[in-house]
């Protein structure tokens, strides 16, 4: 898509977080109440607790075993899912680290835990490892995962009680040449637009650090460089909001094949019931990819305003979706209130 076909939201409709949660509790006909951050949610003498987009009926293990990318890659190629090839490090490993990345660059460098792309670096080499090794040291409490990048599209996929509802693809950000402009102008003038069109998207700039400065030597070009008009030119390979990217919607044609697998990977744990995972595929439209795909990580905790509010594509009400299934389990499961 272009970018004259990105969404456009008015600053008052981005209603985000428990904010947002608890208006679609209350037009259902909830009672809610807030305690910090705690969200108390009655229906029909039944209630719930919701803290952000957590409810209170996900299963208390599936929290770390999911927040642990190293246990998740485990269980995960132990169910006979595919998950990339790399190796785990701790923070006094740097060294170690840096040999792995010489024998199998471009390489991926991440945090062991951390979610929304805090500490992540893609298509890391020699050159750029100290800033990647860094970064994710800043996250890492203890381990450090290198592995080897995967060349292809990488997508959010939505698990909501065991179904696949939403998928996002995440696009690394792109600019495109007037003839006139310099790279380093173009994407100051993207950051702009971007965040006209949505003002959340302030937070996550494209930033113009060393990884950027590599991505675009190795293709030829430096920050000075004057693009020709029409050319466009990918910044960094990483895609998603948190990376100064963006997100379309591509839930109606995503295969269903690959949507099974999300399902899969999302129930290995019972009570899992709201689930983000990364998958990398060459095409998720195409259903052949059920044997070229690999499962990044998944999250309990996912961010969901990439659903909600995505870049490209038509939204998804995933929060409503949300405050529906709550209220479908608290009148199976809980007994009325005296």
């Amino acid at each position: 898509m272009k970018e004259d076909q990105r969404n456009r939201y008015h600053p008052d409709s981005l209603s985000t977080g428990t904010t947002l949660i608890q208006k679609e509790f209350e037009k259902l006909g909830c009672e809610v109440s807030r305690h910090g951050t705690i969200l108390y949610v009655k229906y029909n003498g039944k209630f719930c607790f919701l803290s952000g987009f957590k409810t209170s009926f996900t299963s208390y293990v599936a929290r770390p075993v999911f927040g642990s990318k190293e246990l998740t890659k485990r269980l995960l190629g132990d169910a006979g899912l595919r998950v990339p090839m790399g190796k785990l490090f701790t923070r006094k490993q740097k060294k170690e680290a840096l040999e792995w990345v010489k024998e199998n660059s471009p390489a991926v460098v991440k945090p062991s835990n951390g979610n929304k792309a805090r500490g992540v670096s893609t298509n890391v080499r020699e050159e750029t490892f100290d800033e990647a090794w860094s970064a994710a040291k800043s996250v890492s409490g203890r381990k450090i995962i290198v592995e080897k990048h995967i060349s292809g599209i990488e997508a959010r996929y939505f698990v909501l009680d065991a179904k696949c509802i939403a998928v996002v693809k995440k696009r690394p950000p792109v600019v495109i040449g007037d003839g006139v402009k310099t790279i380093s102008r173009l994407v100051e003038e993207r950051n702009a637009f971007r965040s006209e069109c949505n003002s959340t998207r302030e937070k996550y700039p494209v930033v113009l650090n060393s990884h950027v400065i590599a991505s675009l030597s190795d293709k030829g070009y430096s920050l000075d460089s004057v693009l020709p008009s029409g050319v466009a030119i990918q910044i960094h390979s990483k895609g998603g909001v948190a990376a100064g990217g963006d997100v379309e919607n591509i839930t109606e044609s995503t295969a269903p094949e690959l949507k099974k697998i999300a399902e899969r990977a999302a129930t290995l744990i019972p009570g899992a019931d709201i689930v983000g995972l990364d998958i990398f595929a060459p095409d998720h439209s195409d259903p052949t990819n059920v044997d070229d795909y690999v499962i990044l990580e998944i999250n309990t905790g996912p961010g969901l305003m990439i659903h909600q509010y995505p870049d490209f594509g038509k939204p998804v009400d995933v929060v409503g979706m949300i405050a529906r299934y709550c209220i479908e389990k608290m009148e199976t499961l809980y007994a009325p209130l005296d």
